[in-house]
């Protein structure tokens, strides 16, 4: 998979660290991750939109959402 950099998990290399440490570690690797459909068919890398950045825009659209 293509990323904008390394998996941030990596510094906890070694570490004694609690289970909530890192699963914040794994999901803040979703701001590196990019969408992976998006490369696939084409799209600039400078274009295309991280995983983090597509889950924040379909929450505040469900937030938004009128009588939902």
């Amino acid at each position: 998979m293509q990323t904008k950099a390394a998996p941030p998990i990596a510094l906890l290399q070694g570490r004694s660290t609690l289970a909530l440490i890192e699963a914040y570690f794994e999901l803040n690797h979703l701001k590196q991750l990019y969408r992976q459909g998006w490369l696939r068919v084409g799209l600039a890398r400078e274009r295309c939109e991280s995983v983090a950045e597509h889950s924040f825009g379909v929450a505040l659209l469900c937030l938004l959402q009128p009588g939902a």
